[in-house]
C-alpha cells in the first residue's frame, strides 16, 4: 500500500493561512513578514498574523498588507500608527531603517486585530479592519514554546478555557484590506501586488483622519 495520504496533505494545506476565521477581535503575532512592490511602485510590507489566544490559538491566521505611500500624508499616518501598535515607535524609525529591516523587525511582534469578512469572486475572505496594541491582560496560548512579542507576558500551555479580560476602553478603528483574489496577501497571478483599499465599513468608523487615498 502507498504511504500517500490526502488527509495528511489537507492538514499541511491548512497551515498556508488561506482559511477564513470568524469576524471578531483576536490577539495575534506576526508569523511571517516580507516586502513587495505594488503595481504603482510603492513598497508594501505583507504580514501573516497568527492567533495566539483563545480557541484558535496557534491555528487561525490572517494576511494583511501595510503600504508605504510617500505621496499620501493620510496613508502614512495610518502606516505609522499601525507600526506603533506593533511596537515600532518613533524612536525605532529615527534610525531610518530599510523596508526590509522593518519587515524583519515585525516578526514575532504582538497586536490586536479586528477581523471582518468580505466577498471576492463570490468567496469569503478575511480583512483586517483594525490594528491596535496588544492586550497585555490576555493569557497567551503557547503552541510552539515561544513567547515572542512586544513585552507580552509568558504564555501558559493549554489555557483555552481562560477568557481574556475585556477592556472597557473602545479603540478607534483604523483599517487595511487586502485586494488579492487568492487571499494570500500576495499577488493576483500577474507578478504584481495590488494596493489595498480601505474597507467601507472601517472607513466610516474611522474618526481620527479621512481614509487614505490609496
Amino acid at each position: 500500500m502507498s504511504d500517500f495520504s490526502f488527509s495528511a496533505l489537507q492538514e499541511v494545506a491548512k497551515q498556508a493561512g488561506f482559511t477564513v476565521i470568524d469576524p471578531g477581535d483576536y490577539e495575534v503575532k506576526v508569523e511571517k513578514s516580507s516586502v513587495k512592490d505594488t503595481q504603482t511602485g510603492k513598497k508594501m510590507i505583507k504580514v501573516l498574523f497568527k492567533v495566539v489566544a483563545g480557541p484558535l490559538a496557534g491555528k487561525g491566521t490572517v494576511w494583511n498588507q501595510f503600504v508605504i505611500s510617500p505621496d499620501s500624508p493620510n496613508a502614512l499616518f495610518f502606516f505609522f500608527k499601525h507600526m506603533k501598535a506593533l511596537g515600532l515607535d518613533d524612536a525605532y524609525f529615527a534610525s531610518n531603517p530599510t523596508p526590509e529591516k522593518v519587515a524583519e523587525s515585525l516578526i514575532g511582534r504582538r497586536c490586536k486585530i479586528t477581523v471582518g469578512i468580505r466577498k471576492w469572486n463570490d468567496q469569503d475572505q478575511n480583512e483586517v479592519k483594525v490594528v491596535s496594541p496588544p492586550d497585555t491582560s490576555v493569557v497567551e496560548q503557547v503552541t510552539n514554546g515561544d513567547h515572542a512579542g512586544n513585552g507580552s507576558a509568558p504564555g501558559v500551555p493549554d489555557m483555552s478555557a481562560v477568557k481574556p479580560a475585556v477592556s472597557k476602553v473602545k479603540s478607534k478603528p483604523t483599517a487595511t484590506a487586502t485586494d488579492d483574489a487568492d487571499n494570500d496577501g500576495d499577488d493576483d497571478g500577474n507578478g504584481q501586488v495590488k494596493e489595498p483599499v480601505m474597507a467601507g465599513a472601517a472607513a466610516a468608523n474611522t474618526s481620527e483622519m479621512p481614509p487614505p487615498p490609496f
